[in-house]
């Protein structure tokens, strides 16, 4: 029974999702069985320059951000350089990006998932990288360990492949605007003060008319700065020693300027941060607020400079302004102590062994790195960025194929033949990779899959469900449907031969798959180039990846393919591919042919089953009908050639079923109106 209710949704399935006409004029049609001629000659190709919206586009199936995702408690930093838990993250909000941009969120994930996580602590940042394995981070593989990698590439890798002391990109925000209010806060004396207010001030709690530095009675050069400054303003300032304790407290009598340092530097020791609108200033003039602070509350050791602070959010606060002055620091937290307050270090040195600058970013070593089994968080999260499509989680630079381009290239073929746009399923094809259970997928098998298992929809065998590597089944109903799209053969185009590609595309109007290797600052490009010497696509720096072209044409009078990605690899799912980098970068081609079971010219398939020679059909049959008629129905019209031969007789009578019963009618010179009659019946029969 349960079978028989399988079998009758995959016919509903079809009704409804391969039921559409082919809309093809003949000619159109004809280019499905003229493929191997159309791909082994170059037709003359027609390069025109196209306007932005005359490019072809399909909808985007994309992996990066159905696998790869992150659990609730991560923060994202934003444009404001605050930070917001990715769950907060909504459409619209502007945050930064890997290449130190801002971007718009144009698309956000949540979804149930449970696996394996990774936990990835990065030396000097305190908080932990926790993601899904397979999602991207911008990083460099350590060669040599205790080497700094200078000239090693940077590229994304999934963070199941990173390992202790690996680098991971810390980017920097160097964005400088004008968001003060009063001119004195980009006085770089008045920022020196500020910071040590943050550090040793506070302000009179009975009319707060006051202020008071609390200091040692040797830093009396603070407090000739503190006098200086004030009573160039016209306040009065006092100083009142303390030689029992070695203390000295400098009081400034002015309500105006307590609250002033007060909306600035907020109070109370460990609720103390620096407003926001200073953390746009030049760099120059926040290393005045961060050498304030030091002066009240760091210390010099022999080799290095150490901070210690009971506010987390400020000592964050001058870890990320340190590295706008392109200081790395590290940052800690002390051993708990009951009663008292959590207490944190910040330390740094001119040299670390730990970091090193590549321009706008730092890269720093992890420190240890752990794969959490069985993780039930609930709901992780991910999204869409414009293009860097990157974004920096807890001070991480992270990153907004073969079977996604397999998928991409069912969706083009299936829709050149009907209109419609159907998701096809990349887990379908993934499932039965060779290379199994590794990660990635090698190219040759895709179309192998497709050719012989077909391939299901994503409605009914879900990709963002499933991580890379984790064992998962496909149900047989998903497998079913797969069997409806079955391809019918495939060919392999030469290497490196861009205007076949360009022809094949112009003729047919398919997608293309192609395989490039290359490295991620050249990959990151719209119009990708050759920058480095990468002689083959398997050395370690290179990266591979499957794509599949859509268009040809011009584009500033330069002869490209238009292609689409499916992983946002470096940050983007449209390029351009010029003549040169296809030549020097491309290493494999393949070209789908038509679907199997929309072949009009197949040679009917003689079925397993076939009607028992003295079957009498006695039932009037129609649209919803079910039972035994029905499917000894189904396999007389499938012997005679009627009804699709790669589609199991279920019993029930659907729109396929009908269409059949139609072809065969108008066979015996009968009316076609699909239902099974009195001269239908007497034809079945004969």
């Amino acid at each position: 029974m349960e079978n028989e209710k399988l079998q009758e949704g995959i016919e509903q399935f079809y009704d409804n999702y391969n039921g559409a006409s082919d809309l093809r004029t003949e000619e159109e049609k004809a280019k499905d069985f003229n493929q191997e001629e159309f791909v082994a000659g170059i037709s003359p190709i027609d390069w025109i320059e196209k306007s932005p919206e005359k490019w072809r586009s399909f909808p985007e199936l994309n992996q990066f951000y159905t696998l790869k995702c992150f659990p609730s408690s991560i923060n994202i930093l934003m444009d404001s350089l605050k930070s917001k838990k990715i769950k907060d993250v909504v459409v619209g909000d502007i945050v930064m990006t890997h290449n130190g941009n801002k971007k718009q969120v144009t698309k956000t994930f949540r979804r149930k998932w449970q696996g394996t996580m990774e936990s990835i602590k990065v030396k000097g940042l305190i908080d932990k990288i926790e993601c899904t394995q397979e999602h991207p981070i911008f990083a460099i593989k350590t060669i040599k360990k205790q080497a700094k990698p200078y000239n090693e590439e940077a590229r994304f890798y999934e963070a199941k492949e990173l390992t202790k002391d690996d680098w991971v990109s810390v980017p920097i925000s160097r964005e400088v605007r004008d968001t003060t209010i009063n001119s004195i806060e980009k006085n770089p004396e008045f920022l020196w003060i500020l910071g040590l207010y943050m550090a040793e001030g506070c302000i009179n709690s009975t009319d707060r008319s006051s202020i008071t530095f609390g200091l040692h009675q040797k830093e009396t050069d603070y407090y000739e700065r503190i006098k200086t400054f004030f009573n160039k303003t016209g306040v009065n300032v006092n100083c009142y020693t303390s030689p029992k304790h070695k203390g000295m407290s400098v009081n400034v009598y002015s309500k105006y300027w307590a609250e002033l340092l007060s909306e600035l530097g907020g109070e109370k020791c460990d609720k103390k941060k620096i407003n926001h609108r200073l953390m746009f200033l030049e760099p120059i003039l926040q290393m005045q607020i961060v050498k304030g602070i030091i002066d009240g509350d760091g210390s010099t050791l022999t080799k290095s400079t150490v901070l210690v602070s009971t506010s987390f959010e400020m000592i964050k606060q001058v870890q990320f302004l340190l590295m706008r002055n392109n200081v790395f620091s590290f940052l800690n937290k002390r051993k708990d102590e009951k009663g008292k307050k959590p207490v944190w270090t910040l330390e740094f040195s001119k040299g670390s062994h730990s970091s090193f600058l590549r321009g706008d970013t730092f890269f720093v070593k992890i420190q240890n790195k752990e794969s959490i089994k069985g993780f039930t968080g609930g709901y992780v999260y991910n999204f869409e960025v414009e293009d860097d499509n990157s974004y920096i989680a807890n001070g991480v630079g992270v990153h907004n194929c073969v079977s996604f381009t397999t998928a991409k290239l069912a969706l083009i073929s299936l829709w050149l033949k009907t209109k419609e746009t159907l998701r096809f399923s990349p887990n379908s094809i993934y499932k039965y990779r060779s290379n199994s259970p590794s990660g990635g997928m090698i190219g040759d098998d895709a179309f192998g899959i497709w050719k012989d298992k077909g391939i299901s929809l994503d409605i009914v065998c879900k990709s963002n469900q499933v991580q890379e590597g984790d064992p998962y089944e496909i149900s047989n109903f998903a497998k079913a449907v797969a069997q409806g799209f079955k391809l019918g053969g495939y060919i392999t185009i030469t290497e490196k031969d861009f205007d076949r590609v360009a022809s094949t595309i112009q003729t047919t109007g398919k997608g293309i798959m192609v395989w490039f290797y290359f490295t991620s600052r050249e990959w990151s490009l719209e119009i990708p180039r050759v920058i480095d010497n990468l002689t083959n696509p398997y050395l370690s720096q290179a990266s591979r990846h499957s794509v599949t072209a859509v268009d040809y044409g011009l584009k500033d009078g330069v002869e490209v393919l238009k292609i689409e990605d499916s992983a946002w690899f470096g940050g983007r799912n449209v390029r351009y591919i010029t003549r040169e980098f296809f030549k020097s970068r491309n290493f494999l081609i393949k070209y789908p042919m038509n679907f199997e079971y929309e072949d009009p010219q197949a040679t009917p398939v003689t079925p397993p089953v076939t009607p028992p020679a003295n079957f009498i059909f006695t039932e009037t049959m129609k649209f919803g009908s079910r039972g035994e008629q029905v499917r000894q129905l189904q396999i007389r019209l499938k012997a005679l050639g009627f009804f699709p031969s790669n589609i199991n007789t279920t019993g029930y009578f659907g729109n396929i079923t009908k269409a059949s019963v139609i072809k065969f009618q108008l066979s015996r010179n009968l009316v076609g109106d699909g239902v099974v009659g009195k001269f239908t019946l007497k034809e079945l029969n004969m």
